[in-house]
């Protein structure tokens, strides 16, 4: 295990053998903050024989003149490391890791600051990891910036292979040892995004009153949500707690009314659908609730549902809302929520969706899906589109109308009928013979909200 930069360098930044590797895809001027990424939570704790050897190896080459009282604090470390590197892995290109690097972000963690920061360093510095550290963006006057990031490098993710762990079987060699964390800030608030330059960076923090009677019932009902399914136990994600964040704080217009979406800091939510070509990781679908395999429902067409309803247009919910014959299902789907989601009828795809189709087709969206035809298609199907301008509802709005019947209907599961829901925007994961209750109670508390039953899918 001898340091590499050369390797790493070429690893991190290298298209070529991002393919091949799978390690992160540094896409030319994306910015690291674009990234999804998993929270390094320090929680795993090495079990298996193979997993335990790796452990011991690396501590003992990288710590051997560390003393006596040191190095199970260092052994701890590195197999927490290992447990989430191994998590990062599994995912093409692979998923940095966000940490916090302070000390008071280690409060309650079974890997204490001293241990954790020795670890990392010793790792990075043996090429086992690579780092990105916080900084901010000043470019143009901008001051937003990034936490702490690392990656497992191509030596560490070979090392691992040759241990036999691998992202598939995490379960096998890990165990998850949860942390006892201080409480998470139920409410989360934020600014409106703002463009600067080329970028529309996420909204600056704001502060949360709560002692408002809002934010209190908000924060209350989270809470709730956070401990009850803090009681069960989970295959295949890591469970922290949840967070509802609200956005647009500083829009006139604001009354705890925009945005609000229940996230989790777990990562779980980031986990793909589907598990595509060469992704190893787990997929949402592998998640297991007390042992029991799972199944996602979910909102067919909510956004478009809830707009629909709330002007009163006509149509039938348990139809697609997004078939037109002659087109692709999905591109319609695109098209149909960029004309929700954006303030005045667009006329053209935005630059991450043109840059999405390209790495994953080889050719430009516009060659085979003109904007303006797919466009003028959606408004023939939904003329109200063609005067989204005149229509204040926002994408902020339909989250909000959306997150509250998503929330009230895991609470509901959890409170009337014992039942875990974990939430993913506009779906929920429960377990397999709990599915037809979530459906039901999905259906109904939709309904109490938007006034329509939805299609579930």
């Amino acid at each position: 295990m001898k340091n590499n930069l050369a390797r790493i360098t070429t690893a991190l930044f290298s298209h070529e053998n991002d393919n091949s590797i799978g390690l992160i895809d540094r896409i030319q001027e994306k910015k690291l903050r674009k990234i999804p990424s998993f929270a390094m939570m320090f929680e795993g704790e090495a079990v298996s024989a193979e997993a335990t050897q790796l452990a011991d190896l690396i501590s003992k080459n990288l710590f051997s003149a560390a003393s006596e009282r040191q190095r199970p604090g260092l052994r701890l470390a590195i197999g927490a490391i290992l447990y989430d590197c191994l998590r990062a892995s599994g995912t093409v290109p692979v998923t940095p890791l966000f940490r916090p690097m302070n000390t008071k972000s280690f409060n309650g963690y079974r890997v204490g600051y001293r241990a954790a920061q020795n670890a990392l360093h010793g790792m990075v510095d043996a090429g086992l990891l690579a780092k990105a550290g916080g900084n901010y963006d000043r470019e143009e006057g901008v001051g937003q910036g990034t936490v702490t990031r690392f990656w497992p490098t191509v030596e560490l993710i070979e090392e691992m292979t040759r241990y036999g762990l691998r992202a598939g079987e995490i379960d096998k060699h890990f165990v998850r040892v949860p942390n006892r964390l201080p409480s998470l800030s139920p409410v989360l608030l934020n600014t409106a995004k703002k463009r600067r330059g080329n970028r529309m960076p996420k909204g600056d923090p704001m502060t949360v009153n709560f002692l408002h009677p809002k934010v209190a019932r908000y924060a209350a009902q989270v809470e709730r949500i956070t401990a009850y399914t803090a009681r069960a136990t989970f295959t295949g994600m890591t469970f922290v707690g949840f967070q509802r964040l609200f956005n647009l704080g500083d829009d006139p217009e604001f009354d705890w009314n925009k945005g609000a979406r229940l996230w989790e800091r777990g990562g779980y939510q980031q986990l793909p659908r589907k598990r595509d070509e060469g992704y190893t990781g787990i997929i949402r679908p592998e998640i297991k609730i007390n042992g029991s395999k799972t199944v996602e429902v979910d909102i067919a067409s909510s956004h478009l549902t809830i707009f629909l309803h709330t002007h009163g247009i006509a149509f039938d919910p348990n139809t697609d809302l997004y078939h037109i014959p002659g087109f692709e299902r999905d591109i319609i789907k695109k098209c149909v929520n960029l004309c929700l989601s954006e303030s005045r009828v667009p006329t053209r795809w935005p630059s991450d969706m043109k840059e999405k189709y390209f790495k994953k087709n080889g050719c430009h969206i516009d060659r085979d899906h003109s904007f303006k035809t797919i466009r003028d298609a959606c408004f023939d199907l939904y003329p109200i589109l063609r005067d989204r301008k005149k229509y204040k509802i926002t994408w902020a709005d339909l989250q909000f109308i959306e997150s509250e019947a998503v929330i009230n209907a895991v609470e509901r599961l959890n409170v009337e009928f014992d039942v875990v829901a974990l939430p993913v925007h506009d779906s929920l994961i429960v377990t397999e013979n709990n599915r037809d209750v979530a459906i039901s109670v999905f259906k109904d508390e939709f309904r109490k909200v938007v006034g329509i039953i939805p299609r579930i899918d």
